[in-house]
Formats: C-alpha cells, structure tokens, sequence
C-alpha cells in the first residue's frame, strides 16, 4: 500500500496513477483522495429555497469574557417530515457545555448528547418547519477560536445533508 502525504505532490491538473501487474491471475485494488480545506474557507451549504434541509448556528454574544455564559442556538428547516436525524455540533475549543449530561429536550423532541469534542443530537422524527436546539457553554480561556461547521445529516439518507458555515468566538480575560 502506498501512501503520498505531501501537498507538493498535488497540482490543479490532477496526477495520474499507474498500476502494473506482473502476475497472471484476479487482483483487486482500490484509491482514496482527501481533500482538507483550511477551517477559515468552509462556507455554509447552499441554502436555496429548494434545499429539503437547512442549518443555521448563532453564537451570542460574538464576544465574551472568561467565565461567560454564551448561548448556542442551532436552527434546523426541513421542507418535508424527516426521520432520524443526527445532528453534530462541534463544541468551542475555550468553553465547556452547561449541561454535561445526555438529556431529552421535550420541546423539540430531541436527544442531547454531550461530549469532549461537541454536542450529537438524535430526532427520531422531524417535522416539517422549523426546529430549534438550544444549549449552553462557560467560557474557560481566552483568545479566538474557530468553531467547525455544525452538520445534520438523516441517518438513513446521507443524501439529505447540510451544514453551517465556520464561527469564530474572539474572549477576552
């Protein structure tokens, strides 16, 4: 298996790849591309009135100070009735959650589940319209800090998908 990690070896025109066999006989192989964008460049999904699933995330405020409370609200629109969906929302490198424990939000009908890298929400059934999470971090440090994109993606449908662009959370101490 070989393995090219360097980005020079990349260019706009693409590279070619070439196997040989030297033995007769059935062989089988495979090739993986990644690409990496840097966090800054990531822009939210084409939100067009024809999209079946949108994302939104407002952070407020856009400034806070150690050892404040910042509210999270992740807006989820669905043209049509949708079954399990799985949202994913990266948590704040500088912040905790308020709520670390799993929880069910009756309001939504989701469940919440907390963990070191952000926050899964699972909705078994999403309806039509507007949905709306909301939750809560402590700021711990300061600096600014890149929050990933948040992502929703229907667990048995990967094609329904969207995610909301990059955020960044400037703290002073």
């Amino acid at each position: 298996m070989a393995t090219l990690q360097r980005s020079e070896c990349l260019t706009p025109t693409g590279k070619q790849l070439t196997f040989t066999r030297t033995e007769a006989g059935l062989s089988f192989g495979s090739v993986r591309a990644r690409y990496r964008l840097p966090l800054k460049k990531v822009a939210q999904s084409a939100n067009n009135d024809d999209a079946a699933l949108k994302i939104t995330r407002t952070i407020e405020p856009s400034t806070a100070k150690v050892g404040d409370t910042v509210a999270v609200t992740v807006i989820i629109e669905a043209a049509q009735p949708m079954e399990y969906l799985h949202v994913q929302v990266p948590r704040l490198a500088n912040a905790e959650t308020v709520q670390q424990t799993p929880h069910w939000d009756w309001q939504s009908g989701a469940y919440h589940l907390p963990g070191d890298a952000g926050r899964d929400v699972f909705i078994a059934n999403l309806p039509r319209g507007v949905t709306t999470l909301r939750y809560q971090w402590k700021i711990t440090h300061a600096g600014e800090c890149n929050v990933a994109p948040a992502s929703a993606t229907l667990m048995y449908a990967p094609d329904f998908a969207a995610h909301t662009s990059v955020f960044t959370l400037s703290t002073n101490p």
